[in-house]
């Protein structure tokens, strides 16, 4: 459902009076048509920031590094910094939020796939005191560690020597719903948890005790199903011994 059937779908299921459906959320024309467009949006928000490691907010990114420089900002000069083969619509891309730094290599482009490598993640304590301290702060060569600084750039030890395709994923900023069309970035089969989380909106604001209760129940129902459809599996290391 796209932003336009969320709040219609919500307005029925809340048993609103007036049209039975809207043709456009823009320009309302009364308060409680605002205060559904409203509540969808917050729905929405409240769904994304509930979690931070949703698989639909993550993306890939490329960066090629410039010899001499070990610091990659997700925007300002570096228009290539974010892959064209990112999995979230494009307009979403420069919206981002984190790196997740376990998912980075390197590679010379003059070699090839055959000369990528796994990167080491550091928190940025530990990477500012290994290498960007003494001489390590101009040493060249090839990296082999990343970590996200406090302005959430992208550091990288040591610095580089030459040109590397650097790759690894991300997260996407909360998307906010704005047109019609606009559609929530999770799976379609999830879109009803922003109805029923738009339902509770409606019943504290109105005193609508019927209409909590049905949205708390749909909300008991499918929010586990998107946690565990949507946050990385937890996974165990294998004994020592």
């Amino acid at each position: 459902m796209n932003y336009l059937q969320l709040v219609n779908r919500a307005r029925r299921e809340c048993g609103v009076s007036g049209a039975a459906n809207l043709t456009t959320l823009q320009n309302p024309a009364t308060v409680e048509t605002q205060r559904f467009i409203d509540w969808v949006a917050d729905a929405w928000n409240d769904i994304q920031i509930s979690q931070t490691t949703w698989q639909f907010l993550r993306a890939k990114c490329e960066i090629a590094t410039t010899a001499g420089q070990n610091v990659y900002t997700p925007a300002g000069a570096n228009a290539t910094y974010f892959a064209t083969g990112a999995t979230i619509p494009t307009s979403a891309i420069p919206t981002f939020d984190s790196f997740v730094l376990s998912s980075f290599r390197c590679y010379r482009p003059a070699v090839g796939y055959g000369d990528e490598m796994l990167m080491n993640f550091l928190i940025w304590e530990d990477f500012r005191n290994l290498y960007l301290y003494g001489n390590m702060r101009t040493t060249q060569q090839r990296p082999v560690a990343v970590t996200q600084a406090p302005d959430r750039s992208l550091v990288v030890g040591a610095v580089p020597d030459d040109v590397y395709n650097i790759v690894g994923e991300f997260y996407a900023h909360p998307q906010v719903l704005s047109a019609d069309t606009d559609t929530p970035l999770m799976p379609d089969q999830f879109h009803m948890l922003v109805v029923y989380k738009t339902m509770e909106y409606y019943g504290a604001y109105e005193s609508a005790p019927e209409v909590l209760a049905r949205a708390q129940a749909g909300i008991s129902n499918l929010e586990p199903l998107l946690i565990n459809h949507q946050l990385p599996k937890i996974t165990f290391n294998v004994p020592l011994a």
